[in-house]
């Protein structure tokens, strides 16, 4: 019989993973991040935060691409790597402040019409998910050569994917519940509509709250889910889409 198969040496192994799970759900990170209370694991906060930055490491092409047709020193797309790090760090900022101040797992980048996705969206994290999607963010302006050479029109298979890795969470969404299953289906039918996912977001953040409300269940929401609701009421009302 093999050490590994060994059934004396199993208790051993069970009590050194117990101890070091036990390590590490008192280690600072853990607590900053209330993992004991939210019950999550690093492991899933990592993937969470590279599934996000995957979905949303597009932006780091497209919005240069378009950006530096309009914004040039001598001719278009000159300023094309100098876009990327304003993308790049740009992003990895908001979204460090999302993940460290507000501890939410918001991913923020800036794109067209303030194009923003929410890691939550893809894969239901906390706040280091953020933060490990901001830390990808930041090394991704080493690869400006490789981006650079990308032409715009491969950016469509990109966009594509996006769609494919989001997708698969509207089947967490509770449909018996008019006031999570109302709120997705207008984010999803605005996003096409209007050509922009942050409008999607923006409609489905304000009827989520209202209607949580209408129910009773205003104990349900939080206060940022409000003022962001209020944010997105008066951008529409005076702005516009």
């Amino acid at each position: 019989m093999t050490p590994e198969s060994d059934p004396l040496t199993e208790p051993r192994k069970v009590v050194e993973d117990t101890n070091a799970i036990d390590l590490w759900s008192r280690s600072a990170i853990a607590k900053f991040f209330q993992f004991h209370q939210h019950q999550a694991k690093l492991s899933t906060e990592i993937l969470a935060g590279i599934t996000t930055f995957v979905t949303m490491a597009y932006i780091l092409v497209v919005n240069p691409d378009i950006l530096s047709n309009a914004i040039f020193l001598q001719q278009p797309k000159d300023l094309f790597g100098e876009l990327v790090i304003a993308t790049g760090i740009s992003a990895a900022l908001a979204t460090l402040v999302m993940g460290l101040y507000a501890k939410y797992p918001f991913a923020l980048a800036p794109g067209m019409g303030l194009n923003a996705y929410f890691a939550f969206s893809v894969v239901l994290g906390l706040g280091l998910t953020a933060v490990i999607t901001a830390i990808l963010f930041a090394l991704s302006i080493v690869f400006i050569p490789f981006l650079s050479a990308i032409p715009s029109f491969a950016t469509a298979p990109a966009l594509v994917m996006v769609g494919v890795l989001m997708i698969p969470s509207v089947r967490k969404i509770h449909w018996d519940d008019p006031a999570e299953s109302i709120p997705s289906f207008l984010t999803i039918l605005i996003m096409p509509l209007s050509y922009s996912i942050a409008d999607g977001l923006a409609v489905g953040l304000i009827t989520f709250p209202l209607l949580k409300a209408f129910q009773g269940k205003a104990h349900e929401t939080t206060i940022t889910m409000w003022i962001l609701a209020t944010v997105f009421i008066l951008k529409f009302a005076l702005v516009g889409a």
